[in-house]
């Protein structure tokens, strides 16, 4: 006798694929905008900049982890310009609080790991909108 349904998990390949609905940023409510433009990099900025100044090497995983958090984030938009815009926000926001937190755990308004300060905030725009837009969906239309 033949069970007619396989009993437990099924295997990977004969699951049924999930069709994940993709949510557009233009779709966000304004406060999850606010929080997403400012906030995210606040807080990520503020950890990554005590990072620089206590040990480097957590420093340069948490830069890993933000051009992964960035191309994710690019994956939102549907125009490489609305991602560029984004990621140029969220890196001059990101990069202005590492400076701040900077400044205020070393007593200076200089931080020699970066450089310079103007310089920091150009790349750290360039490279989020670069890593912003590199995520972008190109929405296939069928016909």
């Amino acid at each position: 006798m033949v069970d007619a349904e396989p009993k437990g998990p099924l295997p990977r390949d004969r699951r049924a694929p999930v069709d994940v609905p993709l949510t557009h940023f233009a779709e966000f409510s304004q406060i999850r905008k606010v929080l997403l433009l400012t906030g995210a990099p606040i807080a990520f900025g503020m950890v990554a900049g005590f990072a620089l100044n206590t040990w480097v090497p957590l420093w340069w995983a948490m830069q890993a982890l933000g051009a992964l958090g960035a191309v994710t984030s690019g994956r939102e938009h549907t125009t490489r310009f609305g991602a560029a815009g984004r990621g140029a926000v969220v890196g001059a926001v990101f990069a202005l609080t590492v400076l701040v937190v900077g400044a205020i755990t070393t007593g200076s308004e200089d931080i020699v790991t970066l450089g310079e300060p103007a310089g920091f905030v150009t790349i750290a725009i360039i490279a989020s909108a670069g890593l912003h837009t590199a995520g972008v969906r190109r929405l296939r239309i069928a016909g």
